[in-house]
């Protein structure tokens, strides 16, 4: 008889431990997940694919955020609409991607909570967009929500970090019955205005960036199947990850450290994002999987491998033709409207 010393009986325990806690947290994660839901669950609607214009229509002939990007994105037939929100430095809400002017106003140097809304510059339409009127401004936030058909979802991000701006999204949202209709929801890529807006439990969240590199670790750590998580919806990015990508999202990491991540992460779309047992677990809890940014062709193979319930994108046209086509396995729903609650 083999006699073991009290460091190998402690070692075969810690490892039995450790086997144990795979095997249930791996039961956990394909069975289990309802007890985790958050108190804002999602409706049975949303988990269909949807189709969700970015800033409108960002890249099918118009300048994004405008009104006849919204009203392009309408006439396609998007089933919910992104859009962008600021607070001007006389209290109005506009809807613009930018915190400064640079890129949409020809070169203009500025940010936009510094001006009135009457002195915001005109935007520059890009080679072979629109110049129409109502694509060389920057548009009210009650214009677009007027515009929007009730039955159509809205999705908000707020670029800006003031309580007084939240306040006043949340109540326009009452206002247009965009809150008890349960088609709109709202977030921040900033996990510190992401908690802000989470505190109003009758809006769900998309996760932020930090939230949804949180996520991944506990998830390959096998420990996601035991912990509640504070957004609704879990939006995974199909574009291009790298370096420079994530040192701007994450500024407070060395670069080199980015590149090490880059090594990990990195590609369009990055292999190690791209979790289909990830997703189901998500939808088992009652949430929502979105793919963001789905615009070149191997993103649509992606989409339906994934298990994603709906694609964001920059062509909502072209997405949803190619939706449609027999040999997709996923296609566009046909639902009026999502309901978010």
């Amino acid at each position: 008889m083999v006699e073991l010393s009290g460091g190998e009986i402690a070692g075969i325990a810690i490892a039995g431990c450790w086997l144990l806690y795979i095997i249930v947290s791996g039961l956990m994660l394909r069975f289990g997940g309802k007890g985790f839901a958050k108190d804002c669950v999602l409706s049975q609607q949303l988990r269909e694919s949807i189709l969700i214009g970015h800033r409108g229509s960002k890249d099918e002939g118009y300048p994004e955020n405008t009104i006849l990007a919204f009203k392009r994105a309408i006439d396609v037939g998007v089933h919910v609409i992104e859009l962008d929100v600021w607070l001007t430095k006389d209290r109005k809400i506009v809807v613009f991607h930018d915190g400064t002017f640079k890129r949409m106003c020809g070169g203009i140097d500025g940010h936009v909570n510094d001006l009135p809304f009457a002195e915001l510059p005109p935007i520059v339409p890009s080679e072979g967009q629109s110049k129409e009127a109502d694509g060389l401004r920057i548009p009210l936030f009650t214009e677009v929500l007027d515009l929007i058909p009730d039955t159509m979802g809205l999705i908000v991000e707020v670029k800006q970090d003031s309580e007084e701006l939240n306040s006043m999204v949340y109540q326009l949202l009452q206002d247009h019955n965009r809150v008890s209709n349960g088609a709109t929801c709202w977030f921040s890529l900033k996990k510190k205005i992401n908690n802000k807006l989470q505190k109003y439990k009758d809006l769900p969240t998309i996760c932020s960036v930090e939230e949804l590199l949180i996520t991944y670790v506990l998830y390959f750590l096998c420990i996601l199947p035991f912990v509640k998580v504070d957004f609704q919806i879990f939006g995974m990015a199909a574009d291009n990850v790298d370096a420079a990508r994530i040192k701007d999202e994450l500024k407070i990491l060395p670069m080199w450290l980015c590149h090490v991540l880059n090594f990990f992460i990195g590609g369009r779309p990055s292999k190690l994002f791209m979790q289909p047992k990830l997703v189901d677990h998500f939808l088992r809890r009652g949430m929502c999987c979105w793919l963001l940014g789905v615009n070149e062709d191997v993103d649509i193979d992606v989409f339906p491998r994934l298990h994603a319930t709906g694609a964001l994108t920059d062509k909502p046209e072209w997405l949803r033709n190619e939706l449609v086509k027999p040999e997709q396995k996923r296609k566009v729903s046909t639902a009026p409207a999502p309901n978010f609650v």
